[in-house]
């Protein structure tokens, strides 16, 4: 609904600018019967506004897109945890109180052994209380604007993408084994990123610049520290931003 309302103020917005006061009053009013409270006050200071800028169609195009792109960027960060993220940090907090002892883990001899279960219950297993912690933190931060973005297609991008990780990492450490659930949170930090990139119209410099200098300090961390799974973490980022870039965006987001 917000969607909605904020393209067809956008567009009365840009009528009115342009000297086109009737026409605007009348999307005015229809963005009125779906906007949400929190949002009608804006509506009424820009009828207030009486200001005429004259101005060719193309441009007015390019406003109108730009001001829906910019709603919909500052609602997505603003995203509480949605549900499925919810489900994920809940499944995963309760796997690590029924099974400390990292029954999930996944490894090269495992899968030999045909038990393919493991590329899933790794991703509910961790070596102790600070691993899970730092997981569940960084999977809370990020779910809320993915799921946003894509709705349900964010269980694609965690789950395909902590099996790809864990295959790519037991074939890296045909010896070790595997668990944690840092392939698939990585991906949502690739899928974050590919929304960013997906986002028509705004300038993301900033926001693309921090997510790839906090990706620089992870993979200087993967170095320093012993037995982490480096190859699962790049390969979940990667694929995330690979489906990130590929999977349809949630259902009536808007970008024009």
């Amino acid at each position: 609904t917000w969607t909605a309302s904020s393209r067809l103020h956008a567009r009365a917005l840009c009528l009115d600018r342009s000297g086109q006061r009737q026409a605007a009053l009348e999307v005015w009013e229809q963005a009125r019967l779906i906007a949400p409270p929190d949002f009608l006050p804006y509506i009424e200071a820009d009828l207030e506004d009486t200001q005429i800028v004259i101005a060719d169609a193309p441009l007015l195009q390019r406003m109108q897109e730009v001001f829906v792109s910019l709603f919909v960027s500052t609602q997505l960060s603003r995203a509480p945890l949605g549900t499925w993220g919810t489900c994920l940090l809940v499944v995963t907090l309760l796997a690590y109180l029924l099974h400390p002892d990292m029954t999930g883990f996944v490894s090269l001899n495992a899968l030999q052994n045909g038990e393919y279960w493991r590329l899933l219950s790794h991703l509910f297993s961790h070596y102790d209380l600070a691993h899970l912690t730092l997981n569940m933190l960084v999977l809370a931060g990020l779910s809320g604007w993915v799921e946003a973005f894509y709705g349900w297609r964010i269980l694609v991008i965690y789950f395909l993408s902590g099996i790809v990780a864990a295959l790519v990492q037991v074939a890296c450490t045909p010896l070790g084994y595997l668990v944690g659930a840092s392939g698939g949170v990585l991906a949502l930090y690739g899928a974050r990123l590919a929304s960013l990139l997906r986002i028509p119209y705004l300038n993301q410099g900033c926001q693309i610049k921090l997510m790839l200098g906090c990706l620089l300090v992870q993979c200087l961390a993967d170095q320093l520290i012993p037995h982490v799974g480096a190859a699962a973490h790049l390969t979940g980022l990667v694929v995330g931003l690979g489906l990130g870039l590929l999977l349809p965006q949630k259902k009536g987001l808007l970008l024009g």
